[in-house]
């Protein structure tokens, strides 16, 4: 992890920058080496360490990650997760 001006990025052994540095959290998905969850301001998506956001910031939470899939937060709601095997 590698923080400049209040704003993170992911790092790995060797310096090599692996996602932007301009989040205000980032959370390792335990299930998948290369996928993180990243908070910009409020609204949390996910990002893997090719430098992609393979969601858009529009979720209240993300979590339950099962072959796949999690489980997302809009609002007060739960919702299913969306198919498509992205995560």
């Amino acid at each position: 992890e590698i923080q400049h001006k209040g704003q993170i990025g992911l790092v790995n052994f060797n310096g090599k920058l692996l996602t932007q540095v301009k989040y205000s959290e980032i959370v390792e998905v335990s299930l998948y080496k290369d996928r993180f969850l990243a908070r910009n301001e409020n609204k949390w998506a996910i990002i893997d360490n090719n430098q992609h956001e393979l969601t858009a910031f529009r979720y209240d939470d993300i979590s339950g990650f099962f072959e796949g899939l999690a489980i997302i937060v809009i609002g007060d709601k739960k919702k299913p997760p969306v198919s498509g095997g992205s995560f």
